[in-house]
């Protein structure tokens, strides 16, 4: 197996480019092969290169960048959650802070999500730890929506047991009828009925 450092050495070249689609193709590469081949970088070099990766969003960057950059952050969270736990997680934070702050709807939704994704992942104590404590707002809004989709998943969930059990029973009904259906209609029932009735005197 050939060592990913160098070719990940190579692309964090264009993440300190000055022209923006460099810098969002550079971050879609690492993406791609971290998604495919995560287990086989080293920490230290998802730390250099995740480092890297915030230090594109200083500058204005534009809804690209910033769109393939939470995309990076949601697969190191899916991916390696111990990782983000022990040395990424707060800067994860301060980034989903940064988008929802963007003037784009879909990056502020996307803002949201990630932060969400944090709690549901890490749990709420360790996030509002790390939490930037001037925007405290926006946590508890994002606990807030948090708690609403934990109470929707929920109510689905029950939703659907209920629905499954109801058609097992309208199933078995069905069944049922259908066999009576049948003994009714059966033109062997009808002969042997005919039948029985012709050998019957009188």
């Amino acid at each position: 197996e050939q060592p990913l450092g160098p070719v990940l050495s190579a692309l964090s070249i264009g993440l300190t480019a000055n022209v923006s689609t460099l810098v969002s193709a550079s971050i879609d590469a690492i993406t791609l092969i971290f998604r495919k081949y995560y287990s086989h970088i080293t920490p230290e070099e998802l730390n250099q290169i995740s480092m890297l990766i915030w230090k594109s969003t200083e500058s204005e960057s534009g809804t690209e960048i910033s769109r393939r950059v939470l995309s990076f952050a949601s697969s190191l969270v899916k991916k390696v959650p111990k990782f983000v736990a022990s040395s990424q997680l707060q800067n994860i934070l301060l980034l989903s802070v940064k988008c929802i702050k963007k003037t784009s709807w879909e990056i502020k939704g996307k803002g949201r999500k990630l932060i969400d994704r944090c709690i549901e992942q890490f749990g709420v104590e360790p996030v509002t730890q790390l939490f930037p404590p001037e925007d405290e707002k926006l946590l508890r809004n994002a606990r807030k929506e948090h708690n609403r989709d934990v109470r929707k998943k929920s109510e689905l969930a029950k939703d659907k047991d209920d629905k499954d059990g109801n058609l097992g029973k309208q199933i078995e009904l069905d069944e049922r009828f259908d066999v009576d259906a049948r003994d009714l209609n059966d033109p062997r029932e009808t002969i042997v009925k005919v039948i029985q009735g012709a050998e019957t005197p009188d």
